[in-house]
């Protein structure tokens, strides 16, 4: 008896016209292989770094030159999975409510059933005293409000911007690269790693993220569990 449905293959076609994943490491120090290369679509940027723990500033090296070619351009830590299909659709609809001063980011969460919560966010609010001097280099609201699908959603001046992950269009790169602190090479929040995924944004940029009861509206999942499985107070 045939089968009541056709084995139909469609290609829906996507409103991102092009896209190039580019994947940087240090020397052969990495788990990439030709297979994965292929596989996934991915270019492989080689370098060589005195300290690989500024491997991530190399990610501005590869912008400024494609400065021109791209609409969008993202940075990733390779431990960060960003699964939201309208990632772009959000980030334009924030730039065209709240001007290109500002910069939309994700919460990040882990998923883990041996924690307290199978889902946790973990980017925790930071010492004022830290990041106070940080916050008072951009002028920007402590809040914005929009609505999406009639459901009103609140964003912040977040007290924590990093992410590990951050999105900049065209004419934002643009106005970064003019800018004093461009390639710098400041290692001065926490770490060279955080540095270099969020120092650069958060002194150009005022950097949001959707408040605690929408931090679903943008966020990327932390492919870890060590911090879900602190202890945290309900």
């Amino acid at each position: 008896m045939p089968p009541a449905y056709e084995g139909v293959v469609l290609s829906i076609p996507s409103r991102v016209s092009h896209l190039d994943i580019c994947i940087m490491v240090h020397d052969d120090d990495h788990l990439l292989t030709s297979e994965m290369i292929k596989r996934y679509v991915v270019k492989k940027i080689q370098v060589q770094l005195s300290n690989p723990r500024y491997l991530g500033f190399g990610a501005y090296e590869l912008m400024e030159k494609y400065a021109e070619a791209y609409d969008w351009f993202v940075f990733s830590e390779d431990d960060l999975c960003m699964r939201d299909v309208f990632l772009f659709e959000k980030l334009e609809w924030f730039q065209r409510l709240f001007g290109c001063e500002s910069v939309l980011a994700p919460n990040r969460y882990e998923w883990n059933a041996r924690a307290p919560y199978l889902k946790t966010y973990i980017d925790y609010d930071l010492r004022r005293a830290f990041i106070d001097p940080y916050l008072q280099m951009v002028q920007g609201k402590p809040q914005y409000e929009g609505e999406v699908f009639g459901c009103p959603v609140v964003f912040e001046r977040t007290l924590n911007p990093h992410s590990g992950f951050f999105a900049v269009n065209r004419r934002q790169l643009e106005f970064w690269r003019k800018s004093k602190e461009w390639k710098s090479l400041d290692v001065s929040f926490i770490s060279p790693l955080e540095s270099a995924a969020t120092l650069g944004i958060l002194k150009q940029f005022a950097i949001y993220k959707a408040v605690r009861e929408k931090m679903a509206f943008l966020e990327i999942e932390h492919l870890d569990d060590r911090f879900s499985e602190r202890t945290v107070n309900r």
